[in-house]
């Protein structure tokens, strides 16, 4: 199996061995501002296996932020490099995006899952692919 499947399964084992539900509303207040919207408006639940992730995204996140940022600044400049504006020609990740959304691997067996960070100016959000903590691709929509 692999080992990131194994690693949230231990973290959800790990927050169950203690008052699960407390720590289920921390970490969801936490994320709420980037669950994806079936999750935001009820008509789904996250699983306890989503908010193991979470958990360990939140362990996680400065070295994946390390591990894309390149590729993301990169994927930024050359979406804005034939802009008018002149201030669109030095946008850096930290300042002009933020993180929009979460996608969490659809089951217990998909190690899968998408980060996606939306520009402040406008709706273009890009779309990060992550295949367990290792960053696969980005994407852009406009």
């Amino acid at each position: 199996m692999d080992t990131f499947i194994l690693d949230v399964q231990r973290r959800e084992i790990e927050l169950k061995q203690g008052d699960f539900k407390k720590r289920k509303v921390e970490i969801l207040q936490e994320f709420k501002s980037i669950l994806p919207d079936d999750y935001k408006s009820g008509h789904k639940f996250i699983s306890d296996f989503s908010v193991a992730f979470l958990d360990l995204y939140r362990e996680n996140a400065s070295i994946l932020l390390d591990s894309y940022k390149s590729a993301l600044h990169e994927n930024l400049t050359e979406c804005y490099q034939h802009s008018e504006e002149q201030h669109l020609g030095s946008l850096t990740v930290e300042d002009d995006l933020s993180i929009h959304s979460i996608n969490f691997p659809k089951s217990k067996t998909q190690s899968e899952w998408e980060l996606n960070y939306e520009m402040d100016l406008d709706d273009t959000v890009f779309h990060l692919y992550f295949e367990g903590w290792k960053f696969k691709t980005i994407g852009h929509t406009l």
